[in-house]
């Protein structure tokens, strides 16, 4: 067995044992290497066991546990991003309460998660819908708007995608600002009146025709003050 510590007396055969000789082992011994565990607790420092720095390399395997690390130890700067991982991330640790608000934006969904216009326009299921694709989903309404024929003008109001202009007394031409992919849409028109009592008369209702990709004609009663035509599109998608 190696020895583990070294000293500066020697004893000779028959050599007579002093209290000076004594305390000469016990002050000026040191310690051999070998003397020290490579736990890292304690290193040989000028034959003399010192405690140590930690390093990784003398760590032994599994020596490092969940119990032994105080909690708080380990900071965010002592992660480095490359070790924060997807699998290393539990299921149930990421909740609503985790997720700080605003944080959840588009650019930080998948683009398949997000519905092109083609999905939209097939109903396509399990797609999230962006606000400026929303007009190309079947259900919408294409177009709509309230406007006056209470003299030569045409007022439009309270409108999504149309223009109008005057033909007659009796008729107004809608344009489509964005062009429909066909003409094989619905229109549903009707006469109000502005006013706060009742009109008295009953107006016929409007009739849509020469339906087109770009717009359609409304023939309906007599220009007249406080009425006006509320009309809204259905069908055809947005080319």
């Amino acid at each position: 067995m190696a020895a583990i510590q070294t000293s500066q007396t020697q004893f000779g055969p028959n050599e007579q044992i002093t209290s000076a000789k004594l305390n000469n082992i016990l002050l000026q011994s040191s310690f051999a290497a070998g003397a020290v565990t490579t736990d890292g607790t304690l290193e040989l420092i000028g034959g003399q066991m010192q405690v140590g720095v930690l390093k990784t390399a003398n760590i032994p395997a599994n020596g490092v546990t969940t119990e032994k690390i105080p909690d708080g130890s380990i900071t965010t700067a002592k992660i480095t991003d490359l070790n924060v991982t997807t699998a290393k991330i539990a299921d149930l640790n990421v909740t609503t309460g985790k997720i700080a608000d605003l944080s959840v934006t588009f650019g930080k969904m998948a683009t398949a998660a997000i519905g092109t216009k083609a999905e939209l326009e097939a109903s396509t299921a399990s797609k999230l819908v962006a606000a400026n694709l929303v007009k190309h989903s079947p259900p919408v309404a294409k177009a709509y708007g309230s406007f006056t024929v209470a003299s030569s003008a045409r007022t439009l109001t309270g409108s999504i995608n149309v223009s109008v202009t005057r033909i007659n007394s009796n008729g107004s031409q809608v344009t489509f600002t964005s062009a429909l992919a066909g003409s094989e849409y619905t229109v549903v028109a009707q006469v109000s009146d502005s006013s706060s009592s009742s009109p008295g008369t009953i107006d016929g209702n409007p009739i849509v025709y020469n339906k087109t990709t770009t717009g359609f004609k409304i023939l309906h009663a007599p220009e007249a003050t406080n009425r006006a035509i509320d009309f809204v599109v259905f069908g055809s998608i947005i080319a």
